[in-house]
Formats: structure tokens, sequence, C-alpha cells
């Protein structure tokens, strides 16, 4: 028996380490080559393909459906030559998400990046084939790491809660006690995208502004059915209202789908009928924008009080871990 709960705990632990080791290797490598790729040689490019594929999800409990999603993957390709050779990449920054729920931000790339449309592209001098058209690293790498992290962490706590039981090399309680970490990660998680809301936000107030157009906008409904303890569902809906604009700096049109820095996807009640009737399509409206980075826009400047809702809930992930540890060390 003993024989058995060994190898089946050794299993677990690989098992979790290298579930985790993936999206961390990704990540890292995600890092190295955003960081690489400031520096890299550009090359004239066009947009091969623009098109988005929709996805239809739902979540299922029993009998209940809780849930239906569409995910939007926009599906972009990109052509250039390095020294009279063909090259194609289907790069747009590295750690970028592959799509999202949001159908706002897939109406914006396929704006920006219509076919035929001429981008610099730039590719590595030690490889051509490695290439991207926005250098730096997306933001949302950082969730490749903390989900590693985690899986990775579990398979050491499996591992050293066996040895603990088993040998009583380690107490039950200082296994459970490196728990802390993480809420440490998913603390940092949320106060990465968060407080680059909030410094963009901020940071805005002093941005130029330019006339633009709103030129999409549509309401979202997303029905969810939460079982009660009576057999029965309740109903609720969110309503989302994604949104893009165009506009002009120096003669060249750009487009965002921001609101204003760290908005809520969706929510109830009359929010979305606000937000559609102060901006239909169509609408002329002042658009503020970044003079270093055009394409990072919103048309609400100034900190809302939405953007708190992630850095805050991030803090208080972070500070939970480490009043864990405080804890962990005084036993």
């Amino acid at each position: 028996m003993r024989y058995v709960i060994l190898v089946t705990t050794a299993f677990g632990t690989l098992f979790l380490a290298g579930v985790g080791g993936i999206p961390l290797w990704m990540g890292l490598r995600f890092i190295w080559r955003g960081l690489a790729s400031d520096g890299w040689p550009t090359a004239p490019g066009v947009v091969l393909k623009s098109a988005v594929s929709e996805t239809e999800a739902s979540q299922k409990s029993g009998a209940y459906t809780l849930g239906a999603y569409t995910f939007y993957v926009p599906e972009l390709s990109f052509g250039y030559q390095v020294k009279g050779r063909d090259y194609t990449t289907k790069n747009l920054q590295f750690g970028r998400a592959e799509g999202s729920g949001d159908a706002s931000e897939a109406a914006v790339l396929m704006l920006r990046y219509p076919v035929g449309a001429k981008v610099p592209v730039r590719y590595d001098p030690s490889g051509p084939s490695l290439a991207v058209v926005r250098s730096g690293v997306n933001s949302v790498v950082v969730w490749y790491l903390m989900a590693g992290l985690t899986f990775i962490l579990f398979g050491v706590l499996v591992l050293l809660a066996y040895i603990g039981s088993e040998w009583e090399l380690f107490a039950f309680r200082r296994v459970m006690g490196l728990m802390w970490l993480i809420f440490v990660f998913f603390g940092v998680a949320m106060l990465t995208p968060g407080l680059l809301s909030l410094w963009r936000a901020k940071a805005s107030e002093n941005w130029p502004t330019v006339n633009g157009a709103i030129v999409f906008a549509q309401e979202e409904r997303t029905l969810r059915a939460v079982p009660d303890g009576e057999g029965e569902a309740i109903g609720t809906t969110t309503r989302g209202v994604p949104l893009a604009y165009e506009y002009e700096v120096n003669g060249e049109k750009h487009y965002s789908n921001v609101r204003h820095f760290g908005q809520f996807a969706g929510s109830s009640g009359d929010w979305a009928d606000k937000i559609l009737q102060r901006y239909p399509t169509g609408k002329q409206v002042p658009v503020t924008y970044c003079a270093t980075d055009p394409d990072v826009a919103a048309l609400e400047s100034g900190i809302n009080r939405e953007a708190w809702f992630l850095p805050g809930g991030g803090a208080a992930f972070l500070l939970f871990g480490l009043w864990a540890l405080y804890m962990s060390l005084r036993h």
C-alpha cells in the first residue's frame, strides 16, 4: 500500500510540475522574445489575412446551463521579405492572448489590420522566420507565469505533504504554510494589469485630444443560471457594450475600444443602456491618446472608479498572502 501511495504521489507531482512547466516556459519565452524584439531590424510587411472565428461554449452543472459564451479569435497573418526571401508570421505581439470574449477587441484588430494594409515587421536577425508586428511584451504574459508557478507549487505541496506524513521530516502545518505563495501569485497577476491601467488613466489627464467617431457599438447579453438549494435555477443577465472608435493622428488612422482604462466588460441593470445612449455608432467623440503610442487611447480620461477594482483585488490577495507568510513564520 505504501508503494502505491508513493508511486501515486510521485506521478501526481510530476504531472502537476509538467502541466505548470508548459505555461511557465511559454511565458518566459514570450518575455525574452518580446524584450529582444525592441532591438530587432524592421522590414516592410503586408497583411495577408484578417478574419475572426467565433466559438460558442456553455458551462453546465447537471441539468442546468450556467452560462453561454462566445469566444472571438482574430486570425491574422503578415507577409514580409528579408534579403529577397518571403516569410510569413502570425505574431502580433509576444504574450498576447489568442482571443477573448470581448467582440470589440476583435473588431479593433480587423480595423487596424485589413487585408492589404502595409505594416512594419520586426524580425530576428539570427532567424528571420521569427518576427512580430508590435515589439515588447503584452501584459497578459503575467497570467502564463502565474498559472505555471501555481501548478508547480501544488506539485511541491503534494510531495512535501507525503514526505511530512511518511517520514515526519515536515510538519503538515509547515507544508500548508506554503499556501501563502498562491495568494501572492494571484495578487501579482491582478496587480500587474491593474496598476498599468491606473497609470495610463492618470497619465491620460495630460494626453493630447483629437476628434474621433464611434464605428462599432452593440449590446451583448449573457444569461447565467445559478442553481439554488431547492433544485431551482436563478437566472441573471449580464449586459456588455463592446464598442470601437476611430481617430486620426498625424494623418494616420488609429482605432481603439477603450472607454476608460480599467473599464468593466459588463454589468447588470441600465449600465449598458447609458453607454449605448452616450456612444451610438457614428457619433463624433473627442479621443485622448498617448503621444508616444497613438494606438493607446480613451474616450474618458482620468481615473474612473472601475479602475480600482482589479488592483484593489490584487492588493487584497497579495496582502493576505504576506499576512499568511508572517503567521507561518511566527509558528
